[in-house]
């Protein structure tokens, strides 16, 4: 006995859609919107972390010029200040002390990173596979249609073999 015989999976010929069921299509078409939604917000997210890396490697080199101007022209490389003694110590003190935040920061800003470009490689592994969700599903759409020709086919062979018994 077929399912379309039990009333049971798909509807049967002439009833309306009463929409329990979605069509294949339509999940995929579903499923590639939100992959490629999350493709592109895991790549907006690396992104942002690369340049958070990158700012922060700046501004390490920015500290360590100015600790190296401050001590060798005793004056702010930003604003030409002179810096005598004790605002020297200071400066010195002050972009030090940042300066050795700056590993934790770019150690951290490193692993986020490295997570956010995992996250998008992962992403991109499965593409191949939601490729051929997609193309299977426009097989397994042309195959139900096959299938309901051949059962509009046998059905009207039947009413034909039936037809004929009866003469």
């Amino acid at each position: 006995v077929r399912e379309a015989d039990r009333g049971e999976g798909h509807e049967q010929k002439g009833e309306a859609d009463t929409g329990d069921h979605q069509r294949p299509e339509d999940v995929v078409d579903a499923a590639e919107q939100r992959d490629v939604a999350q493709l592109k917000a895991a790549d907006d997210a690396f992104i942002k972390t690369q340049r958070h890396l990158s700012a922060i490697e700046s501004m390490s080199k920015c500290y360590d010029t100015f600790v190296q101007t401050a001590k060798a022209e005793r004056q702010c490389v930003v604003c030409k200040r002179g810096l005598p003694d004790d605002a020297l110590t200071d400066f010195v003190k002050l972009n030090e002390e940042r300066r050795k935040t700056t590993p934790e920061q770019m150690d951290r800003a490193s692993k986020e990173s490295k997570s956010a470009r995992d996250a998008v490689d992962r992403l991109r592994k499965i593409e191949p596979a939601v490729a051929d969700v997609r193309r299977l599903s426009g097989e397994l759409a042309e195959a139900k249609a096959s299938v309901a020709d051949l059962e509009r086919e046998v059905a009207t062979k039947k009413e034909l073999k039936t037809a004929l018994g009866a003469r």
